[in-house]
């Protein structure tokens, strides 16, 4: 009796030894380990284990994970494309795959709905993976803002900016970099007449606050357009093609000015004091290899408005990590290409259909001609 006791009280012992778990469970046990196993999943596998369980969400959601997660420095993997136009925009966006690895060689732009639960809207610049959108404006109905992650298919409404009726809202600048701070900021610049001269104030929201402040004090600026700023090395610059172009650092809140770009080809140079900054020629390209490989860029084969000239659109500049790696995408009738500025190669990386125009008998050779491009790339940032 005794002998039988003491056997069936080992095999109790033996069922609860470190040794007899899972490994399942002891992986699902480990932070570590698991965090490292979640890391070399792809995005689309992640945003099913966020609804596995409330462990995985708080691993996943971790502002940590989505900073070891996104490569440094960030790479888009493609190219989202919506038409702009003064009455409506569509909330379906094209795709274009940058990489080989994201590109068969038959494919073709796939549609992606990315604005699900949202009107029509417009986007207005895009940074390391997040959007800045707004509604369109309509006499009676407000002008929103949102913050879209098209990866996760989140948004967020911003709190409307501090203006009244005698200010306007000239831009909305999103500046994100994951490597420092899991925190988004969205720098507003805003006009007001005093004495018959516009003035403009700059004002900063911040994901971690949740609120608007003024940073600064009014400025001047002449022959600016706000709507065309840049999120790079830490500060949002503005180029204006008429004088001296400015940008804001937005974590030292200080404004600065960049030298008036060169008129002609060459170097122009206007030090400002101790301020050395200059525009160079970084980059050029000889587009008669393209076209001598694509006879259809020579406008007079299909649209006599491009009789003299090449048919294409620049779409974006892809920086790299080496200025070798860095290229150029370029939309010519049928098809869109990527130029590589290191060795001068090009390759086709989708194909694109024909536009009709209004007159049936016309063709337009460049389907997104008339299109705004922004860079795509995987964030699993909340918004």
């Amino acid at each position: 009796m005794l002998s039988g006791e003491t056997t069936q009280a080992a095999k109790v012992s033996d069922a609860t030894t470190p040794e007899s778990t899972p490994p399942a469970d002891k992986v699902a046990a480990n932070d570590y380990l698991l965090t490292e196993i979640l890391l070399r999943l792809p995005i689309k596998s992640l945003l099913r284990f966020k609804s596995v369980s409330k462990h995985c969400l708080s691993l996943i959601a971790n502002p940590y994970f989505s900073r070891r997660r996104q490569p440094s420095p960030y790479t888009p993997s493609g190219l989202l494309l919506h038409p702009f136009s003064s009455h409506c925009i569509s909330p379906q966006l094209d795709f274009i795959p940058l990489h080989d690895d994201d590109n068969p060689s038959d494919s073709h732009l796939s549609t992606v709905t990315s604005f699900p639960g949202l009107p029509a809207v417009k986007i207005l610049n895009s940074c390391n993976g997040l959007l800045c959108c707004s509604n369109f404006y309509r006499i009676g109905s407000p002008l929103n803002y949102y913050i879209y992650n098209p990866t996760t298919k989140q948004y967020t409404t911003l709190p409307q900016p501090v203006v009244d009726v005698q200010k306007h809202v000239d831009s909305l600048n999103l500046a994100f970099d994951p490597s420092t701070s899991p925190f988004y900021k969205v720098v507003c610049v805003w006009s007001t007449l005093v004495q018959r001269r516009s003035y403009f104030q700059i004002e900063i929201y911040s994901s971690e606050t949740r609120h608007w402040r003024k940073s600064g004090e009014l400025f001047t600026a002449r022959n600016m357009d706000f709507q065309d700023g840049v999120y790079w090395n830490g500060a949002i610059n503005w180029v204006s093609f008429w004088g001296d172009s400015l940008y804001f650092n937005v974590d030292e809140e200080r404004l600065g000015t960049l030298p008036m770009l060169p008129v002609r080809d060459g170097r122009y140079n206007r030090p400002r004091g101790k301020n050395t900054l200059e525009w160079f020629v970084k980059y050029r390209i000889d587009l008669d290899g393209v076209a001598n490989a694509n006879p259809e860029m020579i406008g007079n084969q299909l649209y006599p408005a491009y009789f003299n000239d090449y048919a294409f659109v620049i779409l974006s500049l892809v920086r790299g990590q080496k200025d070798e790696e860095s290229f150029l995408v370029l939309h010519i009738p049928g098809k869109v290409i990527r130029y590589n500025f290191g060795d001068k190669s090009f390759k086709k990386l989708c194909d694109v259909a024909l536009r009709r125009s209004d007159d049936a008998e016309v063709t337009c050779p460049l389907r997104y001609a008339d299109y705004l491009a922004f860079e795509y790339m995987e964030c699993l940032s909340c918004v």
